[in-house]
């Protein structure tokens, strides 16, 4: 959750950060969007 673009902002977007490349990358916009576009990891080759 990343609350510092706006702390006012009711649903923060949901990110990933890279420490290593020191950058970070949005995965969702919101919480809800996140959960959503969950799927299962059956579904991927390992």
């Amino acid at each position: 959750m990343d609350y510092r673009a706006d702390e006012r902002r009711r649903e923060p977007p949901v990110i990933w950060i890279d420490a290593d490349l020191e950058t970070d990358f949005l995965l969702a916009a919101d919480f809800r969007s996140f959960v959503q576009g969950l799927v299962p990891a059956a579904g991927f080759e390992g």
